[in-house]
């Protein structure tokens, strides 16, 4: 039976109850994915942000024009691919914890039928941390095809492959990304747990966790499509199989919401992990690039205002997926698409208007203001044949927001003749000091606005 913690049970916040500063950075991110969706045709995408121990804002997109098999909602289950590897990292981490393994001991002294060949220069064996860090030096992949056919082999036939395969590089030496050293954890975490894999995550991880939806092997899920340029064809569904503790798992974004608040509490409510072993889990502790680093299991990333966002992605064929999470603003994203797609910057866009705005009102109170009430007919997204803006209210102004333009917002100053001008012009590259005029139909709802010379249409 699963168990359910109180602090783990995330309620969504209604965005009447936020702070107006916090209220207007949602409505600004929220007018960014809505452009991405139109502008990338993505069939469907699920996103929710976490403040702490509640989810401030969920939402679903789609493209109904592309007829997936069902819309895409909050609880659609999507493939986490890559970001199962956190998972996986949890329960070795769960093992050293109990003092069930070692972290810093040669695998082979709890897999001796592991044989792989060695780097030329060195006999150095592999070890646990090392295949938790991505430095162990193994290939990314087992000898399979499994990315041209999407045919899985079992993992007992990956693992007896291994011997035929080569280190890339000498362990503990240099960082390389590699699938199959975390499907040699996932053998790892049976032979110390005496568990199956799958078994032991389910006990250990997901139920704590309050993660019902969470699952290896799932009937309903999001339909697959491939990336933009090849048409957003459809991509039959597959299973990973043996390669699952490096690719398998299944969630949601209302799970994953549980997952990334346990990773903004400062206890353990369920007593998965000690808080200690989670800190090591997001310490950086390899450096891959200039303010990219990787622990054990996360990688981190220097981000906005100099907060480090433990991170990881999960891309596969027809999927695409991303977990975000600053302590130091105490808050995290999750996104989820139904299709390839590049989404650091998704998280960068939550990160400039969310983050930055539940920093500002935690460290300094709410202070926006509220626009006048008749202005609130002049919200909404506006469009034409080559441009789109989004007019919204933030912080006691109407503002212009076009979305793919440096995502500066441009002030529009109430005039008194009734029109509004442009203070600073970032929209379309230079519009500073030009007249906006909103039309009025006759059942009182703005249908145009005019910058200038330019007519957009408002999009109801």
């Amino acid at each position: 039976m699963n168990r359910w913690w109180p602090l783990i049970l995330l309620s969504a916040a209604l965005t009447a109850e936020q702070p107006l500063l916090i209220e207007s950075g949602i409505q600004l991110f929220d007018d960014w994915v809505t452009s991405q969706v139109e502008r990338n045709q993505i069939p469907g995408a699920a996103i929710a942000i976490v403040h702490k121990d509640k989810v401030l804002w969920k939402k679903a997109y789609g493209n109904a024009s592309l007829k997936p098999k069902e819309p895409a909602t909050t609880a659609t289950l999507f493939p986490l691919g890559g970001l199962t590897k956190p998972f996986t990292a949890m329960a070795v981490l769960k093992l050293w914890q109990e003092g069930k393994i070692d972290l810093d001991t040669p695998i082979g002294r709890y897999a001796p039928d592991f044989t792989i060949k060695k780097y030329r220069p060195t006999k150095q064996p592999i070890t646990i941390r090392q295949l938790l860090q991505h430095t162990s030096g193994m290939p990314e992949d087992a000898q399979f095809a499994y990315w041209n056919d999407l045919q899985f082999p079992k993992f007992a036939s990956i693992w007896d492959r291994i011997k035929d395969q080569s280190l890339i590089y000498p362990p503990g030496t240099t960082w390389k990304y590699s699938h199959l050293g975390y499907a040699v954890l996932g053998r790892l975490i049976e032979l110390a747990s005496n568990q199956e894999y799958v078994d032991y995550l389910q006990k250990n991880i997901l139920e704590p966790l309050a993660m019902t939806s969470t699952a290896f092997s799932v009937q309903a899920r999001a339909q697959g499509f491939t990336e933009a340029y090849r048409g957003r064809r459809i991509i039959p569904s597959y299973e990973t199989n043996g390669m699952r503790a490096a690719l398998g798992l299944y969630s949601n974004v209302e799970d994953m919401s549980k997952f990334a608040s346990y990773f903004l509490l400062p206890d353990d409510p369920v007593k998965v992990l000690q808080s200690p072993t989670r800190r090591l889990m997001s310490h950086s502790s390899i450096t891959i690039a200039p303010n990219l680093g990787y622990g054990l299991g996360f990688s981190l990333r220097k981000g906005l205002h100099d907060a480090v966002y433990i991170e990881h992605p999960g891309t596969m064929p027809g999927s695409a997926c991303y977990l975000s999470i600053s302590p130091k603003d105490m808050c995290a994203v999750i996104i989820m698409c139904n299709c390839e797609q590049f989404l650091s910057p998704w998280v960068d866009e939550a990160a400039r208007w969310v983050f930055s705005s539940v920093y500002e009102v935690e460290k300094n109170g709410d202070r926006a203001k509220p626009i006048p009430s008749d202005w609130q007919k002049y919200r909404g997204r506006y469009k034409n044949r080559d441009h789109e803006v989004f007019v919204e209210a933030y912080d006691g102004k109407l503002v212009l927001y076009e979305p793919l333009f440096e995502n500066k917002l441009d002030t529009l100053e109430y005039q008194p003749d009734g029109r509004f001008r442009i203070k600073e012009g970032y929209t379309f590259g230079s519009t500073n000091g030009d007249a906006v005029t909103f039309h009025v139909a006759e059942d009182g709802k703005v249908d145009y606005m005019k910058i200038a010379n330019i007519y957009l249409f408002k999009a109801f």
